[in-house]
């Protein structure tokens, strides 16, 4: 029985025998454990289910809907995910609230940006990565030529140093748990267009062609260098030049010191499924430290090393592959 269906009772094989009304006598409970379904006692025949009104909510399934007699669940929304009904395995399926995305999901929380005006121009500091954003209106859109040049030659927040940013750099803006597009911190960065923005790569083999990355579906591929696509300027901080003065290390672990995170040195041997290495992180002790997860995107990206050319992209004499970690 659901929605806003009647539970009748009534000894339905005594209604058959005395000629068409319900008697007295035990309750039988007409309730086929449906909840798109209103259930009756009925003369003669006894118990009947008869569907109830179709896009009705289905008990138990906040996000499903009856249709036909059946509840049908809907696609769960952003920021849940489909489980088996708790109550009943048989049933159909609930939607569950997913927990914050720390770590072990594809987002890191809000709060990684500061603005701070720099000789009179606003600049966004992004914690994580030590990337100093453009702050204003971005670039009106551009060829790829016309967007690198109008980068290289700015002069903005007292600094002289800005280009366009590389595909990985403009990456660590996208952000992966929003409901809407544009999908970044629109907090720190309001006025991102949904649509496509330059970076600094060429396509390989792709002769006139640049990496573009959209703020409107998170998609990054090649794009003509004559076509007019957004950018927006960034400048790496002095320190990033200091690679010495950054990590601290032991056998074990990478202290790093501009973000206050500390990373496992060496990577795991193998290559596990998610979950695995979800479950990995979770039970590490290392360190003398026992609270490890596994790092958001925006935290890996972090320790990547745009201007080195090697794979992978890390300072190896600080994060070693496993074949070659102390």
């Amino acid at each position: 029985m659901g929605g806003a269906a009647v539970e009748s009772s009534g000894t339905y094989a005594a209604a058959s025998a005395k000629g068409g009304s319900c008697a007295a006598g035990p309750s039988v409970v007409c309730d086929d454990q449906n909840p798109c379904t209103e259930d009756q006692c009925m003369a003669v025949v006894g118990c009947q289910a008869s569907p109830i009104a179709n896009d009705t909510p289905c008990p138990g399934s906040p996000f499903g809907a009856c249709s036909e007699g059946v509840c049908q669940n809907l696609t769960c929304p952003l920021g849940y995910r489909a489980i088996a009904n708790p109550g009943d395995a048989t049933q159909p399926k609930t939607c569950e609230a997913i927990e914050p995305a720390w770590g072990q999901r594809a987002d890191q929380p809000s709060g990684v940006y500061s603005a701070t005006t720099q000789a009179g121009g606003k600049v966004v500091v992004d914690s994580q990565t030590g990337l100093w954003w453009h702050g204003g209106a971005d670039g009106p859109k551009a060829t790829w030529l016309n967007a690198k040049s109008a980068c290289d030659q700015l002069v903005y927040a007292g600094k002289s140093d800005w280009r366009l940013p590389s595909p990985l750099e403009l990456s660590t803006l996208v952000g992966y748990v929003q409901a809407k597009d544009p999908f970044t911190d629109m907090a720190a960065f309001p006025q991102t267009q949904a649509d496509m923005y330059w970076t600094s790569h060429d396509v390989p083999a792709l002769a006139g062609c640049a990496f573009g990355l959209s703020f409107g579906t998170r998609g990054i591929g090649g794009k003509v260098k004559n076509d007019s696509l957004w950018f927006r300027s960034v400048r790496t901080h002095t320190l990033t030049k200091q690679v010495e003065l950054r990590y601290l290390t032991t056998s074990e672990v990478v202290q790093d010191q501009w973000t206050g995170r500390m990373w496992q040195r060496a990577a795991a041997a193998s290559s596990p499924v998610w979950a695995a290495a979800v479950s990995a992180c979770d039970g590490l002790n290392l360190g003398g430290h026992s609270d490890w997860r596994l790092p958001s995107v925006r935290e890996l990206l972090g320790i990547y090393r745009t201007d080195l050319t090697v794979v992978p992209a890390v300072v190896a004499a600080v994060f070693p592959s496993p074949r070659d970690a102390p």
